[in-house]
């Protein structure tokens, strides 16, 4: 087992492939400098694996960093993380990430209720990937022209999540519709 003295060396190492691999080290109990000093260091390997550590509880400060990193491997972990309540801004910023899987993860979380604009927004992103999730949120009474659009968009996922839905009943049109196997001759 190292001693405290030599992690606060390997921590502070020249080189970042020492610092991330002792980020990823979970032998140890790391000091709220030392987490500091991980979550702003200059390689985004290192930030990445600081930010996965679920060991600390981060400060509002810390949590308003990552959800802005440049790096959207960063800003996707925070994303994922449960233990921080998010702020409305961070929420529309991150429903609005240039990058589809922070969106999607962020379309994923259950904790904040999305504006209508948030709801059209993410209903419409260009990356099925992204409103497949925004399908299957309960949080929110579609309208028609949602239902109709989802129910035929071009991506089986999309469509898959909008059949799944339980809040609304489908026409024998939207049902039968030629994107449904049923339907096929």
């Amino acid at each position: 087992m190292p001693t405290i003295d030599e992690i606060k060396v390997w921590l502070r190492d020249k080189d970042w492939q020492v610092r991330w691999a002792w980020a990823k080290y979970r032998n140890f109990t790391p000091t709220p400098e030392q987490v500091e000093r991980g979550l702003t260091d200059e390689d985004c390997e290192v930030r990445l694996a600081w930010s996965k550590r679920l060991d600390f509880t981060p400060t509002p400060e810390q949590v308003e960093r990552g959800l802005t990193d440049e790096a959207w491997q960063v800003r996707l972990t925070w994303a994922e993380r449960t233990d921080f309540t998010p702020t409305p801004e961070q929420v529309e910023r991150g429903l609005t990430d240039e990058d589809w899987q922070v969106r999607l993860t962020w379309a994923s979380r259950k904790d904040f209720t999305p504006t209508p604009e948030q709801v059209e927004r993410g209903l419409t992103d260009e990356d099925p990937g992204v409103r497949a999730p925004w399908a299957e949120r309960e949080d929110f009474t579609p309208t028609l022209q949602q239902v109709e659009r989802g129910l035929t968009d071009e991506d089986w996922w999309v469509r898959e999540a909008w059949a799944e839905r339980m809040d609304f009943t489908p026409t024998s049109k939207q049902f039968v519709g030629d994107n449904y196997r049923c339907n096929r001759s």
